[in-house]
């Protein structure tokens, strides 16, 4: 769902000219679920993604920032400077878009599009990381066509009861699971924070003793859908598992599985 990912239509015969923050670190952290789920004061990284509307060749023609671009530099210290006070992950993540959408006016509006993921690295009790982004594609004044929002449970390492041979069928074994719960174009009053859920979906894993990931992964989306997401908004979940000790002779083996569970609004 990422506006880069759109190969066969506009951006494919377009030239693009982008903007990348990474891992800016954020003074005062964020407020969101620790590894016991608990609300918690904790680091923070936000990442940024700027497609500009136009090349920012009139910049690099006379070696100086001018409307066409956006400087990376004010950017960062505009970020750091709204998010200095503790605020939720959800907060935090509309005052950035606020900051970059409002850097956004030159002498007309520069972006066509802004992606932007929040990081935290220390909350994830199984050795990942977890993400919250949104994805916004504008039109020329400034106005968004498009809103994608993502929730991300990365590289979570599971210990569970997996595999078709006889003797994989005598222990549990390493899997690694990665998670993306998307919801898409949903006002923000009716937003849902989808933190915290570690703990439910690594659940899911560790209960099972199937042969194949396959049906490993079947099982813990149908878990999912029925036990999570009630009352919040998911339109697509995607699912990755992967297999490290699998294949002697690859990093892993993985099936992934990307399902549309609620209807949305283009």
């Amino acid at each position: 769902m990422s506006h880069d990912l759109r190969l066969n239509g506009e951006y494919a015969t377009q030239n693009l000219d982008l903007i990348h923050v990474q891992n800016l670190q954020l003074p005062a952290g964020v407020a969101a679920p620790d590894i016991w789920n608990q609300a918690k004061v904790q680091p923070c990284n936000v990442s940024l993604k700027l497609t500009l509307r136009t090349t920012f060749d009139s910049a690099a023609a006379a070696d100086t920032l001018d409307d066409s671009t956006i400087h990376y530099g004010h950017l960062c210290k505009n970020i750091r400077t709204a998010c200095a006070i503790v605020m939720p992950a959800r907060d935090t993540l509309d005052v950035i878009f606020a900051t970059v959408h409002t850097m956004g006016f030159k002498s007309e509006f520069v972006l066509s599009a802004a992606e932007i993921t929040l990081t935290l690295p220390k909350a994830s009790a199984h050795g990942g990381v977890v993400e919250m982004s949104t994805n916004t594609t504008f039109d020329a004044a400034g106005g968004q066509l498009s809103v994608v929002d993502r929730t991300s449970y990365k590289q979570l390492q599971i210990m569970t009861l997996i595999g078709v041979n006889a003797s994989e069928r005598t222990g549990q074994q390493l899997v690694v699971l990665s998670c993306d719960l998307i919801a898409m174009n949903v006002p923000t009053t009716s937003k849902n924070s989808l933190l915290g859920l570690e703990r439910a979906i690594v659940r899911f894993v560790q209960d099972t003793a199937y042969e194949t990931l396959e049906s490993l992964a079947n099982a813990v989306l149908s878990n999912m859908v029925s036990d999570l997401f009630k009352d919040t908004t998911v339109h697509r979940v995607h699912l990755k598992f992967e297999k490290p000790s699998a294949v002697v002779y690859a990093d892993a083996p993985a099936i992934e599985i990307r399902r549309q569970i609620a209807p949305y609004k283009p």
